[in-house]
């Protein structure tokens, strides 16, 4: 789907960096939601455990982004299904972005969705390239094609 004039709006998905600094929130909303106190209290060594927050040979920058990634696939998927077409933007100029929306320096901007109506003029001239799926997924391991899937 393309999204062109009818564009209504672009959600900027943003990835905490230092996603520590959530963790007495989180605690507050499970014991808010019942949760037990048990459970809650691992909360810091999990948070620190996958982020990689305070381990140098773990990106946490890389973290933040898969994490957001999902939310942002998710709500595509879920535009879509309401009938909304939306449109993936990544590899803006996260400077100029923070600068301009007022965002902190330990948020990454992952990626921007473009929601808003499919403008059935703004079709592509031609479609875009892609690998084909024989070369792309593979059965049992990496170079075992699925070929006989996509016949």
């Amino acid at each position: 789907m393309q999204v062109g004039a009818r564009t209504r709006l672009a959600l900027t998905f943003l990835g905490e960096t230092r996603p520590s600094k959530n963790v007495p929130r989180l605690q507050q909303l499970g014991r808010d939601n019942g949760i037990p106190e048990a459970l809650l209290s691992k909360v810091p060594h999990a948070v620190e455990l996958f982020s990689g927050e305070h381990d140098p040979d773990v990106s946490t920058e890389a973290w933040a982004y898969k994490q957001t990634a999902f939310a942002a696939a998710t709500f595509v998927y879920a535009a879509q299904v309401h009938g909304l077409a939306t449109c993936t933007m990544e590899g803006l100029d996260q400077a100029k972005m923070k600068q301009a929306l007022n965002i902190p320096d330990r948020y990454s901007i992952p990626v921007v969705v473009a929601l808003g109506h499919e403008n059935p003029d703004a079709k592509p001239a031609k479609p875009s390239v892609h690998l084909p799926p024989k070369e792309v997924f593979f059965e049992g391991e990496f170079g075992q094609s699925l070929e006989n899937l996509f016949e």
